[in-house]
């Protein structure tokens, strides 16, 4: 599925749930590390953070978005 950078509005949101603990990966583990920036599955489901400038594309590592 193609991936896009997300929008500000989006890592806002995101870091927005980080802090409050209610974020989470696919494989149902909390994520606690904000994000700066990150890759954002068509479908808007998902984001794979970018962490130095290096996307990390690890399926179980992908974040869940709520939108």
């Amino acid at each position: 599925m193609p991936l896009a950078p997300a929008e500000r509005s989006v890592v806002v949101a995101l870091n927005r749930s980080i802090e409050t603990g209610s974020a989470k990966d696919v494989a149902g583990r909390t994520v606690d590390e904000k994000v700066s920036a990150g890759l954002l599955r068509a479908d808007g489901l998902v984001l794979y953070r970018i962490e130095d400038e290096i996307p990390i594309l690890l399926a179980d590592e992908a974040i869940v978005v709520c939108r």
